[in-house]
């Protein structure tokens, strides 16, 4: 069933479908059809997405760091965890990537809050930084296993 709605700018995120039209599904490819005010909410999502995943991982990292420097003291887990310095280093280099991710969610999210549209250089930059961060998390459990 396709609905008429006012004429604006609406979007197929399927078959990038871009058009002036009341329709409310693509004519293309019978998917819904995105507004403005759809994909300003999915940026918002993606800002308070981003936020949390900048908070939380910068989290995590201090309190590691905290954890490590408290175990420091002790002559023979300092020597353990000086044996283990490239490990600490990947988990931390993880760290900077999921932080990285959450940064370019932000990115994203705060374009598509201004324009009203998505960018498909920056989705595309988001989907390579997904599978850096995935393929680098695989690569560490099969190197801790």
């Amino acid at each position: 069933m396709n609905e008429i709605t006012a004429p604006e700018l609406k979007e197929c995120f399927k078959c990038k479908f871009n058009e002036v039209t009341a329709a409310t599904q693509c004519p293309r490819c019978g998917r819904k059809l995105h507004n403005a005010r759809d994909i300003r909410i999915r940026g918002g999502v993606l800002v308070g997405v981003g936020l949390f995943l900048v908070a939380f991982m910068a989290v995590i990292a201090v309190g590691v760091a905290m954890l490590l420097a408290g175990a420091m003291k002790d002559p023979a887990s300092a020597r353990k965890i000086n044996s283990e310095t490239g490990m600490l280093l990947a988990v931390y280099l993880l760290f900077g990537i999921v932080i990285v991710f959450g940064l370019h969610s932000i990115v994203i999210g705060v374009w598509q809050i201004v324009a009203g549209r998505r960018s498909r250089v920056l989705i595309w930059i988001m989907w390579a930084l997904l599978f850096l961060m995935l393929g680098f998390a695989a690569f560490l459990r099969a190197y801790l296993s």
